[in-house]
């Protein structure tokens, strides 16, 4: 028995081909949709997190001098 070559697997048909190769590109997309809100839901959490570390590590009045010399910088 002789070993199966990689190519072996690949259709020989055209129409089956593209069909393939279509699913797969397709699967690639969802992928990146997916990645691309993972992308945003982890930056709104950076956002909300970083807001709430400067609400609790730093005092009022020391924010707003801080808003006021960027203000005039």
């Amino acid at each position: 028995m002789t070993k199966a070559l990689p190519w072996d697997d690949i259709p020989s048909d055209t129409a089956q081909v593209e069909a393939e190769v279509d699913r797969m590109l397709a699967e690639i997309d969802r992928s990146l949709r997916r990645m691309d809100e993972a992308e945003r839901e982890f930056d709104l959490l950076a956002l909300e997190t970083d807001s709430i570390l400067k609400t609790l590590t730093m005092p009022r009045h020391v924010e707003t001098a801080l808003q006021r010399r960027q203000a005039s910088s």
